[in-house]
Order: C-alpha cells, then structure tokens, then sequence
C-alpha cells in the first residue's frame, strides 16, 4: 500500500526551504508522521531537492484556463497539473488514503469554506500539511466549479 505522495511534482507543492527542514527532521515538520529520519548530511539534502526539482513541471493557470476554460473542465484540468493525486484522491485517481477525498468534498464542506481553504490552507488551519499555492481566484473557481458539480 502506498502512504506518502508521489513525489514526481513535490518542488512544485513545496519550497527549497521546506524540503530541507522536512528532509532534515520529518517528526519536527509533522509530528506522527511515519516518514522515516534520516541522519543526512545538508550536502546530501541538498543533492536530494536538486534531483526532485528536475521533476518539477510549472503550472500556467491561466493558460490552462485560457485552454481548456473557467469552468469544470478548466478545474479539472488544473487539478491534473498541480498534479492534486499525489496526495489526494480525486474522481477516478487514486491518491493515498491519509489525504481527504476530493470526489466528496461537497459532502463535507461548503464552496465557501474550500475557497478559503484553497487561497491559504493556513489561514483555516494552521499548521495543516496542505501547502499554499499561490492560486489566483480563477483558477479556485475553476477547481470549486469541478469538485462541486
């Protein structure tokens, strides 16, 4: 069974400076996190941020809208570039099972509350292991559009 997120487009969802203080001390970053320590030395941490980011795809929001529209289809195709699935599952991928379920969002939370949510996953709960991305408000209507169809 798989438990972390893929790892493929992590240095898009996360920042140098945050791989580096997970890499360094997982628990400190996540308290009960089953990511296990490593006793690396800051050359290898950084020899491992540098691997991970040629993975690293950029995400043109408006772009993708500008393609594939503002509405659901412009929100799924924007959840499919910021590769949402590494972590969460989402209407037919299937993510890991320590992330919510986006398929179900609706039942759970109002369009109002995911708009927040998305603009700055900390505002709402800080601390959370979601990261900010830096979403402009087309792109979080387009997302809302697709989850709550």
């Amino acid at each position: 069974m798989e438990v972390g997120p893929d790892l493929n487009q992590v240095s898009l969802r996360r920042s140098q400076e945050w791989l580096r203080r997970w890499l360094k001390d997982p628990a400190a970053v996540k308290p009960g996190t089953i990511m296990p320590f490593y006793s690396w030395t800051d050359a290898e941490i950084d020899s491992v941020i540098a691997y991970l980011a040629q993975y690293r795809k950029p995400v043109d929001g408006a772009a993708i809208l500008a393609a594939a529209g503002a509405g659901a289809t412009g929100g799924e195709a924007l959840i499919e570039a910021y590769d949402c699935a590494a972590c969460h599952a989402v209407r037919g991928l299937a993510g890991r099972p320590i992330y919510p379920d986006l398929h179900t969002v609706r039942e759970r939370r109002t369009a109002e509350w995911e708009r927040d949510w998305l603009q700055n996953p900390q505002a709402v709960k800080p601390g959370t292991f979601m990261p900010t991305f830096g979403l402009s408000r087309s792109e979080i209507e387009a997302i809302i559009a697709y989850l709550y169809r």
